[in-house]
């Protein structure tokens, strides 16, 4: 039985070159796709694949609500991000979202094939590299997926310069409690 595959991707060339890969590949089946999360979320029900390749940056809702929406509404999707951000913030908040991988788009289609057919509950995928990938704070489109405050950006350069929470609080002149409730909206931890 072949698995039937979702695409939500807003860029129609890479959309394009996603569902010619998926229709050419053994055992793999397109069960549709959409340019929007808005419009995936209200396809995803009735289609119900077995997988959906998910971008983070959507027009109308981005790709966490969408995740969002499958893990309330799909338990038996899948979800594998694929996305440009290299960043292991993202993928650690894709991940505790219930995505299965995190992908970057310029994986190479074999391996992303690989991905789609092994990817299973339980088990996070990911080739986001230790370092490299966008600047945090100059990326419009990553903080706004993000949705952090100003503050929160500076503590998430100051962290993963291995900054501690005491040194956040001198730093910022604020409560280690204050840093702790920047960490659990970045981070959704304490």
């Amino acid at each position: 039985m072949k698995k039937r595959i979702y695409i939500c991707e807003d860029h129609p060339l890479f959309m394009q070159s996603l569902e010619q890969m998926i229709v050419n590949a053994d055992g793999l089946e397109l069960a549709g796709s959409a340019p929007s999360g808005s419009r995936a979320i209200s396809e995803l029900p009735t289609l119900q694949p077995e997988i959906v390749l998910l971008d983070l940056n959507l027009p109308e809702k981005d790709g966490f609500e969408v995740l969002n929406f499958i893990q309330s509404n799909l338990a038996e999707t899948l979800v594998v991000v694929l996305t440009s951000y290299n960043d292991k913030i993202l993928a650690d908040k894709a991940r505790k979202n219930g995505a299965a991988a995190y992908m970057l788009k310029d994986t190479e289609p074999q391996d992303l094939l690989q991905v789609i057919r092994s990817v299973r509950q339980g088990t996070f995928l990911s080739n986001v590299l230790e370092e490299g990938g966008h600047s945090f704070q100059e990326d419009q489109e990553f903080t706004s997926i993000l949705k952090l405050t100003r503050t929160e950006k500076k503590l998430v350069n100051a962290l993963i310069e291995g900054e501690s929470v005491s040194g956040l609080s001198g730093q910022f002149n604020i409560s280690e409690n204050t840093v702790k409730n920047h960490k659990k909206n970045i981070f959704g931890v304490y």
